[in-house]
């Protein structure tokens, strides 16, 4: 029962960072286009901000528990 329980939050708080995620990074779709228009680049260049996001996260994460997550967010 009490597995259960722990499960069924660990689930829960799973699905609330997949949405919390897809949020974010919807408003990087639609500047595609306009990062596109402004610094006359092919659409393969267009898209690397929106790749580079996703790939860098990790790496941020893996520092911040290294480091410290307060000592990463105030790197200038």
């Amino acid at each position: 029962m009490i597995f259960e329980r722990a499960a069924q939050a660990a689930l829960g708080r799973f699905w609330l960072a997949t949405v919390a995620y897809s949020v974010t990074q919807s408003p990087v779709v639609p500047a595609a286009g306009v990062f596109q228009r402004e610094r006359g680049t092919t659409p393969s260049g267009a898209a690397f901000p929106l790749s580079a996001f996703p790939l860098s996260a990790p790496v941020l994460g893996r520092l911040a528990g290294t480091h410290g997550k307060r000592r990463i967010l105030l790197v200038p």
